[in-house]
């Protein structure tokens, strides 16, 4: 994100601090977690940022927090 860096693990409101809004957003499903007496479904959502310099960012967050991070050449 320019001269700033995101981490795994950071929150969906650090990263759009730090880049900015994504090219676009997509939710893509649901992760549960947690003990099976009480599992609770968590959002997955992907983040797309660029491309720019002919790179993409693709930022995956599950349950708002940052788990992976790809990029690729367009």
């Amino acid at each position: 994100c320019g001269s700033t860096l995101v981490s795994l693990n950071d929150r969906t409101v650090q990263v759009e601090q730090k880049c900015g809004a994504p090219a676009s957003k997509a939710q893509t499903g649901y992760e549960r977690s947690g003990p099976i007496n009480r599992r609770v479904e968590l959002p997955i959502e992907e983040w797309v940022y660029g491309p720019s310099n002919g790179m993409s960012q693709y930022l995956k967050f599950v349950g708002s927090r940052l788990v992976e991070i790809e990029s690729s050449r367009n």
